[in-house]
């Protein structure tokens, strides 16, 4: 905790900054905690000695989803994280926190999205999937359980220029989608709706 009070940002990195987010420094993300850094390490030590139940906050405040949509909420995003909050989507918030950004895009991981593209099969898994003019169909896709092959066909986000293929062999390779998912790399073409220069809120 003492490093949380050091003016150098890259000090208090947990790992590299995700692509796209090099320029950004420690307060762009993270609000002080409350507190002067005297009644901060006050508490700490209150807490340490079991005079205080909960934890204080120390330094800068964990990063929500909330502070994410600031730069990067698009009104034509397919899959918005307000969706997730519903009431049918308990059992999906449960097993894969599908209403958090943070469940894909872990910051400090260095990576783009922090896994590998297959938690389709939290909520359409046991849809009833309509037989549509694909090949292989999304039904035989689920049925065989082909979660890897998601993401060649759909921008998860739909915040890309894309049109999307009628066949697997038309679809983008699982190479390229794993180096998108690592670094970035442009794969559904042109965004549609970029992110914004700063918090709003």
């Amino acid at each position: 905790m003492l490093f949380s009070f050091l003016p150098d940002g890259q000090v208090l990195a947990k790992g590299p900054a995700n692509p796209g987010h090099g320029a950004l420094e420690c307060a762009d993300c993270h609000d002080s905690a409350p507190g002067t850094v005297r009644q901060q390490v006050q508490a700490a030590v209150a807490f340490g000695l079991g005079l205080r139940e909960a934890p204080p906050l120390v330094g800068r405040l964990p990063v929500s989803s909330g502070v994410c949509l600031d730069c990067h909420e698009r009104e034509r995003d397919v899959h918005p994280t307000r969706d997730f909050v519903e009431p049918k989507y308990l059992d999906e918030r449960e097993e894969i926190a599908a209403h958090e950004c943070l469940t894909c895009h872990k910051e400090h991981s260095g990576r783009h999205v922090a896994n590998t593209g297959q938690y389709c099969y939290a909520c359409h898994q046991n849809q009833g999937l309509i037989e549509n003019p694909i090949q292989p169909t999304h039904p035989a896709l689920v049925a065989s359980e082909r979660w890897d092959t998601c993401l060649r066909c759909h921008d998860y986000h739909g915040n890309h220029e894309w049109v999307e293929p009628r066949t697997l062999e038309d679809a983008i390779d699982g190479r390229s989608v794993l180096r998108h998912l690592d670094s970035g790399a442009p794969l559904y073409g042109e965004k549609i709706e970029p992110a914004s220069s700063g918090r709003t809120r």
